[in-house]
């Protein structure tokens, strides 16, 4: 009966583990583009907002890395021309983006 025991526990700690993973990877996924820029830190604060800036783009056919505007500079980060090369991620968007040509 005590070994029944240790076989179940040793199951919900795997599941438990496994359900903390997943957590991980949901919350760095979805925080990348902080890794590019300090968002309370962000140039152009103003313009960016009048445009909509999203730090994470909700449709990912419209994203920084497929606009004409962005640069991409090193990893995921870039620059975007519209904000005066001031710092994007290729995940992030704004009402101004422009399908590269």
């Amino acid at each position: 009966m005590a070994k029944d025991f240790r076989v179940a526990e040793q199951g919900r700690r795997d599941v438990l583990r496994l359900i903390a993973g997943a957590s991980l990877l949901t919350f760095s996924s979805a925080s990348m583009a902080e890794i590019c820029f300090d968002p309370a830190k962000l140039p152009n604060a103003g313009m960016r907002r009048s445009l909509n800036f999203q730090a994470v783009a909700s449709d990912p056919k419209k994203r920084c890395a497929g606009c004409a505007f962005f640069t991409r500079a090193l990893g995921d980060c870039g620059k975007c021309s519209i904000f005066s090369g001031g710092p994007v991620s290729v995940q992030s968007v704004c009402d101004s983006w422009a399908p590269k040509g």
